[in-house]
């Protein structure tokens, strides 16, 4: 199953997968998540965590603009946090990067 999350969720703080099923989870691209944080600055950075509550794991997928540094797979029973670091917050050019503690 593959779900397109939202700045919103992202921002929310805590993303879990109840099933027993293996999801794809896209991050939504940079503009959007530098859209969603008003004031947003370079070096800013935020934080996700991500459970998997069920027998399925989670793999991730970069947005537009998103580059992961470490592993893009949660495998249940486990959780991983994710900092999402602004790295660009110029209209057009917007990056920001992943990175995976599990």
């Amino acid at each position: 199953m593959a779900t397109v999350l939202t700045s919103a969720q992202l921002l929310g703080g805590i993303i879990v997968n109840p099933s027993a099923t293996n999801i794809a989870l896209t991050y939504p691209s940079a503009a959007s998540l530098v859209a969603a944080v008003p004031g947003v600055a370079i070096g800013d950075t935020f934080m996700c965590l991500f459970q998997t509550a069920g027998n399925g794991n989670m793999s991730f997928v970069a947005g537009t603009g998103v580059t992961f540094r470490r592993n893009t797979t949660v495998t249940q029973p486990n959780s991983s946090t994710h900092y999402i670091r602004f790295t660009n917050v110029t209209g057009g050019t917007e990056a920001v990067v992943v990175f995976q503690q599990n």
